[in-house]
């Protein structure tokens, strides 16, 4: 059932939807190849050029919490285009300058508008499709959010190769002025402005109705349980492959590829099901394969298995199967509260964010003999997330 306020006209362009939403990932990570090079030619160390990136992140999960209110009492048009409108002012910025904190607060700036064209766009396709056509349209949105922290990277080295470091930021410049100026020009509003106290009220209202919503829990603690696995193997992957097994830098891309590539294809088979099976169906199922496809990998793991080809294959089936559950996870928190969907959004994009971060940084303080430390922490994440998605399922039939 779609939102009152939403019209088949009103319907955005599944494109368009698609490149604001992956927009912030594609920003988030072109960078990373850059860093050493924005170290030198800014005369600074390298753990000052590191805020470039660690910053981005931040700001990136913070302004969530903004965003996606702010839409639910203004509208979706203005605020995304607001926020695109940051997006690529501060791209430009970052592109131009030369002085490392100058660049630093661009990227600021920059995470912050971009994280405006994730949730909203995720809270916008709640308002004018049903839950099931929600789902399926969030599928094809995590192929590309999952192609983009996999592929950006390797954009950004060759450009950064051929043209410098701040060819990646005149890339990003282009991508922001385009998304900003088809949203302009194509997108209507989905969802009419509200009214009731004021803005900061509102938004703590929502907050407190969402935190006491169980259904939203759920599907947060999935949607949480599956980035920390993806961090946890990201963050521990250098130190295990690298460190212990001495695999080379480049078949270390290969192997971290991987999953995100698994990722898109099971975002795709999520969405040919969403429809047939349901959001609950699919999320259930999708939590069995999930632990299933981590049982092997420890299996694997536990038989001595340390050659990074032969590893690959249970990277790629988890990455089918997280990309089957993240968008059905999506699909549900947006669903729990059609009225908060902005909100829902932004607050289980941040509490995902900032989780992930979390698992990142408390990874790196444990102890690497093999990858064993990697694949419990997955298995204890992947357990999380079935009950999680148990819960869910009980849930719906009360």
């Amino acid at each position: 059932m779609t939102d009152p306020t939403a019209t088949a006209a009103a319907r955005p362009s599944t494109l368009l939807m698609i490149a604001n939403i992956s927009g912030g990932h594609m920003a988030m990570t072109i960078v990373l190849p850059s860093l050493p090079a924005i170290a030198l030619a800014l005369q600074v160390r390298a753990s000052t050029a590191q805020l470039v990136f660690t910053l981005y992140v931040a700001a990136f999960a913070a302004a969530q919490l903004v965003a996606g209110p702010m839409s639910d009492r203004f509208g979706r048009r203005p605020v995304l285009i607001a926020g695109l409108a940051l997006f690529m002012m501060s791209s430009l910025v970052c592109a131009l300058t030369g002085n490392i904190w100058v660049l630093i607060v661009a990227r600021m700036a920059q995470g912050a508008g971009a994280c405006t064209g994730m949730v909203v766009t995720r809270a916008l396709i709640r308002d004018a499709y049903g839950e099931a056509q929600t789902g399926r349209i969030l599928s094809y949105a995590a192929m590309a959010m999952g192609a983009a922290p996999a592929f950006a990277p390797v954009i950004g080295g060759y450009l950064e190769i051929w043209h410098g470091w701040r060819a990646g930021f005149w890339l990003t410049t282009g991508y922001a002025t385009i998304a900003f100026i088809a949203t302009w020009a194509c997108l209507a509003e989905t969802r009419a402005r509200t009214s009731g106290g004021g803005a900061l009220g509102a938004m703590i209202r929502g907050y407190g109705a969402l935190l006491r919503t169980p259904v939203f829990l759920y599907y947060v603690v999935i949607g949480a349980s599956l980035t920390g696995a993806f961090f946890a193997f990201i963050s521990s992957a250098p130190l295990v492959f690298i460190g212990v097994f001495g695999v080379s830098p480049d078949i270390l891309s290969l192997l971290i590829a991987v999953l995100p590539l698994g990722y898109v294809l099971g975002s795709f088979t999520a969405a040919r099901l969403m429809v047939r099976l349901g959001v609950v169906r699919l999320v259930l199922l999708s939590g069995v394969c999930v632990v299933i496809a981590t049982t092997g990998y420890l299996f694997i793991s536990l038989a001595g298995a340390r050659d990074p080809f032969l590893l690959m294959a249970p990277l790629f089936v988890m990455g089918i199967f997280h990309g089957m559950a993240s968008p059905s996870a999506l699909a549900g928190v947006v669903s729990a509260r059609p009225d908060l969907a902005g909100t829902a959004a932004a607050l289980a994009g941040c509490l995902q964010v900032a989780f992930g971060a979390l698992v990142a940084l408390a990874m790196g303080t444990l102890t690497y003999v093999d990858q064993l430390p990697t694949i419990y922490v997955m298995m204890a994440f992947a357990l999380i997330g079935l009950a999680a998605a148990g819960g869910v399922a009980r849930a719906s039939r009360r």
